[in-house]
């Protein structure tokens, strides 16, 4: 029965903080959701107590597009004023063991960001004891898998949620945003992977920060010995495992894509097939149904795989999975820059330290091919992509941008601290 309690209090706390989120509109919703709004029922309410667990969207993709859009991010950061003096001696970093190995990799280089200031931090999951940790010193990487998943949900509780920070690495439009809604509206504070939402979180009195874990550019050499026997690296061109990273222009694959089949990708990559044909390329669909890539299963190699390939690329695509023209962190930064390879996006939400022409190009979808064509083909082409390698090469490997940034996470930490401190 307290359980119940427990989880009617949860519902209710995030029905009202839902009311003062503004990318959530009541009206889309009862668009998407015409049954809720014949049934007469509150958007709000009934999007936190049945929108969530039938699946249900709760956000319009293009109306998320507009108001992310329209967010204007201060040059270089989007990071509140902060308090100069803090201390915060220790960071438990909890991800889900039946996550996305995407989620792993991400906890693992917080962790890593942590430990280059000389905090005491380490990766944990749902298996360790709940009251063994102190929730004001956890950071919760993906809620939506933490708290869903396994014995995660034993995890939310409003004691633990509403005291630790939780990361959020999802698109608003997307299912699983939706699926880790109520422990983001519920904790102290969130560190959001997306530029834009930071802003929106904290217009909703709620404390938020954006935060990009920190990489450096290692083209090459990611791949396990074991890997080599993985199917995709069979399916390589002869002698090219031996290459070794040179100019952008000596390398031996024109193009690589990497990602999950979506509607858009599948009629944009069949229109681009013709044009892409004369390339060497390497372009991999990962169907949807098979669910989350986890470490321990036969796709654990995947993400090494797909890191080796793309440090074999001159070009490294990104495509969007829908509308929603989001800076895609982990395909356009980890993925493509880290190995050395030139990014080519669909136009992309501005972002505060990657800029289009320096970091990265990008063009509206349907000139895409005319932008690879420019880059593999032409002398002016070939010269920007070494100048963006180089140009990432210094960025990814600034150590005091680096300090800064983990400097700026821990205070967050520390003042989100301090104001649960100050209400109680």
């Amino acid at each position: 029965m307290s359980s119940d309690i427990s989880i009617v209090r949860l519902s209710e706390l995030a029905q009202e903080r839902l009311e003062a989120f503004n990318l959530f509109s009541p009206t889309d919703y009862f668009a998407m959701h015409p049954d809720v709004a014949a049934a007469g029922m509150d958007a709000h309410r009934h999007a936190i107590q049945h929108g969530i667990s039938e699946g249900r969207s709760l956000f319009s993709s293009s109306s998320v597009a507009k108001k992310l859009a329209a967010v204007q991010l201060i040059q270089g950061t989007d990071q509140p004023k902060l308090a100069s003096g803090f201390a915060y001696s220790d960071v438990n970093v909890l991800v889900s063991t039946r996550g996305n190995i995407f989620m792993n990799e991400i906890a693992n280089l917080l962790v890593d960001d942590f430990r280059s200031l000389g905090v005491r931090a380490r990766v944990l999951h749902e298996t360790v004891p709940i009251e063994s940790l102190d929730p004001m010193h956890c950071v919760v990487v993906a809620p939506h898998e933490f708290f869903s998943l396994g014995k995660g949900r034993d995890w939310l509780t409003e004691e633990f949620v509403t005291q630790c920070v939780v990361y959020n690495v999802e698109q608003p439009q997307t299912p699983w945003f939706a699926a880790g809604l109520v422990p983001m509206l519920l904790a102290r504070g969130i560190i959001d992977l997306c530029p834009q939402m930071a802003p929106v979180w904290r217009a909703m009195g709620k404390p938020s920060i954006h935060y990009e874990p920190c990489i450096g550019l290692d083209p090459g050499g990611k791949l396990l010995e074991r890997d080599r026997d993985h199917p995709l690296i069979a399916a390589l061109p002869k002698g090219v495992l031996e290459y070794r990273h040179g100019p952008v222009v000596e390398r031996p694959i024109d193009l690589c894509f990497f990602g999950t089949r979506s509607a858009r990708r599948d009629s944009l990559f069949a229109r681009y097939g013709a044009r892409f044909s004369p390339y060497a390329t390497f372009i991999y669909f990962r169907q949807r149904v098979s669910g989350p890539m986890r470490s321990n299963s036969s796709e654990g190699a995947l993400t090494r795989v797909a890191d080796h390939v793309a440090s074999l690329s001159k070009i490294c695509l990104n495509i969007h999975r829908d509308d929603a023209p989001y800076f895609e962190w982990h395909r356009m930064v980890k993925h493509g820059m880290a190995a050395g390879s030139v990014v080519i996006s669909d136009t992309c939400l501005p972002h505060p330290w990657f800029k289009e022409k320096k970091n990265f190009l990008q063009e509206e979808a349907r000139h895409l091919p005319n932008v690879v064509d420019w880059v593999l083909n032409t002398p002016d082409g070939k010269a920007v992509a070494e100048s963006i390698v180089s140009n990432n090469l210094g960025l990814l490997r600034d150590s005091e941008r680096r300090r800064t940034q983990v400097m700026g996470l821990l205070r967050f930490l520390h003042e989100s601290k301090e104001n649960v401190d100050a209400r109680v």
